[in-house]
């Protein structure tokens, strides 16, 4: 199993995980504990500009970076 954003074999997240919806998995999820962190701050970041801003998009630059990369199938083989 590879991280579904940078590709990586290594650091998978293994133990249980709460989604930013609230629903919390105990199964393997393909994430590496770095696109993990990531990943939240992101969210967070998201939902702060949301807060200020409602109904406008928020700018990939307000969100912290780099992004997570997201990887097509015939990447990972």
């Amino acid at each position: 199993m590879r991280c579904r954003y940078c590709g990586t074999d290594r650091n998978l997240l293994t133990e249980p995980y709460q989604d930013e919806d609230g629903f919390v998995s105990d199964e393997p999820i393909e994430l590496c504990h770095d696109c993990v962190e990531i990943s939240e701050e992101r969210r967070k970041a998201r939902a702060e500009w949301n807060y200020y801003h409602p109904g406008e998009p928020c700018p990939e630059v307000e969100l912290p970076q780099p992004a997570p990369r997201r990887w097509t199938d015939k990447e990972r083989e």
